[in-house]
């Protein structure tokens, strides 16, 4: 076999792998599926104002990079606008990337700042969250899972409340 076939052959399997790895498997939602818009209207908002400062994961050289309105930004004439859709998306790549495969309520995004008492991981920005079942984590959770329901703007919006940004 050619290196030209057997890079062919390669590609085509990786492409079904991807393809097979795009399904709903044990509470986990695969890599990519997850919905911008429901990211943009529930949850970015939560994370902007908790994990999206200049000292905190708005920085690009960090494993979650987060965009926001008064932190990070892909270019800097983009400063005091709202979020492009570039931005957004980028966002939740990176929050895919950083833990893919994981149950929502085992994610990264969960455990980090969640308090140790509370099943969480040591977390450099501290305990944000003293319970899973707090309004930021079981927002995340429900998203982290692929839901878009009642219960999980419910949540979400619990959460925004609890947060707010400064002006910009």
């Amino acid at each position: 076999m050619t290196r030209a076939r057997l890079g062919l052959g390669l590609l085509g399997l990786t492409a079904a792998a991807l393809a097979a790895g795009c399904q709903d498997v044990g509470g986990t939602v695969a890599l990519g599926v997850r919905d911008e818009a429901v990211y943009a209207r529930e949850v970015h908002a939560v994370l902007e104002a908790r994990c999206g400062t200049l000292d905190c994961h708005g920085d690009a050289r960090r494993p979650l990079r987060i965009y926001a309105e008064t932190g990070l930004r892909l270019r800097d004439e983009l400063r005091g606008q709202p979020l492009t859709a570039e931005e957004l998306g980028d966002n939740l790549r990176a929050i895919e990337a950083i833990d893919p495969g994981a149950a929502a309520e085992d994610h990264l995004l969960v455990r980090k700042p969640l308090a140790v008492a509370a099943g969480g991981q040591r977390h450099l920005g501290g305990e944000l969250w003293a319970t899973r079942t707090a309004a930021a984590p079981t927002c995340l959770v429900a998203f982290l899972g692929g839901r878009d329901d009642a219960a999980m703007a419910d949540a979400c919006a619990a959460a925004r409340a609890e947060v707010s940004l400064p002006p910009p």
